[in-house]
Order: structure tokens, then C-alpha cells, then sequence
């Protein structure tokens, strides 16, 4: 039938909550939850994931642990099982957002994951934090448009908001 994702700036609200599942699917339409863990063991990445009904019955579970070069494809993977364990038939554009990596540095990933964390603040001395990460992920890869659209994000944000007095521009 196909799935829907929840946006990102949507679910980021709830970090750190717990919510009932159940007030959270009929308010946003969602069915499932995969939630999990991320961590380093021994200097490889470790996933523990799970996949929860909206009623919070545990679906599908898996713990992934591969070499930190490797992140993209263990996302994939745990994506694609996750997905196959509801038993969603995917459409080709839906299978291409799913398999999609937005960058192949994983260095500037880490950049542009730790920018948008602070990205969700209102205030200019976070935001900053948030620009100058986008930026550093950009340096290390020009044709990562996910970060370059997020540093041009929040500079609007900050502008729009008049909370710089120098507003940091995209050369």
C-alpha cells in the first residue's frame, strides 16, 4: 500500500518524550514507530532498532553492528527490514527515498546530524552552533544539497527572526 514518514521536524518535537503512541498516531496518521538506539561498540557503530505498532506492540526488532564507514548501508539495511517486517509493498520512488544517502562522507553527515540538533533552538547563540556546522559539512562536501539547504534555512530563520546583527551569508 505504500508508507509515510512522519517529517523529521515533526517527530524532533517528541525527543526525549514519551508520548502515547496511540494520542500521537491518530494526531499525526502514523501506523508504526521505529525508534532504537545508536552507539559505538569497539569502535564499530552498533543499531539496536525496533519497529512498534501505534498500540506500542513490538513488531519487528534487531540489533545491526558494522564499521562506522559502513553507516549508510547498515541504515539501509535496518530501513529495508523494518519495512518488509509490516510486509509494505514500495514504489519505485518510495524504494529510491529509502535507499537514498545524502552524502558520501560520513564526516560531514556527523556535521550536518549535530547542526540540525541545535537547529531546533530559538536563540541566535544556538543557531550559530547550527550554521557553522552546516558549514563545516558543506566543506568537506560541496554536493551535500541536504546541508546546504538547512544552512540556508537557518540563516533565514535568524534574519527573519532579527537575532544576528551579521547575517552569515551562502557564498
Amino acid at each position: 500500500k505504500g508508507m509515510t514518514i512522519v517529517p523529521r521536524s515533526v517527530a524532533i518535537q517528541y525527543k526525549g518524550m514519551e508520548p502515547v503512541l496511540a494520542d500521537l498516531s491518530n494526531k499525526l496518521g502514523f501506523q508504526y514507530v521505529l525508534d532504537g538506539k545508536v552507539g559505538l561498540n569497539n569502535g564499530n557503530l552498533k543499531v539496536a532498532a525496533r519497529l512498534r505498532e501505534a498500540e506500542g506492540n513490538v513488531v519487528w526488532q534487531q540489533t545491526f553492528t558494522d564499521t562506522i564507514d559502513q553507516a549508510f548501508n547498515l541504515f539501509t539495511k535496518l530501513k529495508t527490514k523494518g519495512t518488509a517486517s509490516v510486509n509494505v509493498t514500495l514504489n519505485t520512488i518510495e524504494r529510491e527515498l529509502l535507499e537514498d544517502v545524502p552524502t558520501k562522507s560520513i564526516e560531514a553527515y556527523l556535521f550536518f546530524a549535530e547542526g540540525w540538533r541545535f537547529e531546533f533552538y530559538s536563540d541566535w547563540t544556538e543557531l550559530k552552533k547550527s550554521i557553522r556546522l552546516y558549514d563545516e559539512a558543506v566543506a568537506i562536501d560541496p554536493e551535500f544539497i541536504d546541508a546546504q539547504l538547512r544552512y540556508a534555512w537557518v540563516n533565514y530563520l535568524a534574519w527573519s527572526k532579527n537575532l544576528n546583527l551579521v547575517r552569515y551569508t551562502v557564498d
